[in-house]
C-alpha cells in the first residue's frame, strides 16, 4: 500500500510539498529570530524574559521570585487573582441559580398550602 501511494500522483505531490517546505522553512535563522520574537510578545506582561531555571534555588525562592523563570507562567501574584476570580465567578453563579431554586420552591410550597 505504500508503495503505491509513493507512485501515485498524491504522493509525488506530497514529496514535492515536502521538498518546498524544507528549502522555505528549515534552517532559516531570520525565521527562527521572528518566531522567537512573537512568542515574546505573547507572554505573560509581567512575567520575566528570562527562560533559563538557575540552578540552587529552593521551591521558596520560586515563590518569593513569582515564577519569573519561564516568560509562559504567570507570577504568583497573577494566579491568586486568576483563582479569587474564578470563585467569584462560581459563587454568583452559585448564588444565581440557588435564588432560583428558593423562589421556585418557595412558590411550590405557597401552592400547596393553599389548596
Amino acid at each position: 500500500m505504500a508503495k503505491f501511494f509513493k507512485e501515485s500522483e498524491l504522493g509525488k505531490r506530497n514529496r514535492q510539498e515536502i521538498v518546498d517546505y524544507s528549502t522555505q522553512f528549515v534552517g532559516k535563522s531570520d525565521r527562527a529570530q521572528a518566531y522567537k520574537q512573537s512568542a515574546r510578545q505573547e507572554s505573560a506582561k509581567r512575567s520575566s524574559r528570562r527562560s533559563e531555571y538557575p540552578l540552587g534555588l529552593h521551591w521558596f525562592d520560586l515563590i518569593l521570585f513569582r515564577g519569573d523563570f519561564s516568560p509562559y507562567l504567570l507570577s504568583l501574584p497573577q494566579q491568586i487573582h486568576a483563582v479569587v476570580l474564578r470563585r467569584v465567578q462560581i459563587l454568583r453563579g452559585s448564588m444565581f441559580f440557588t435564588g432560583i431554586n428558593l423562589l421556585y420552591v418557595q412558590a411550590r410550597f405557597e401552592t400547596e398550602l393553599r389548596a
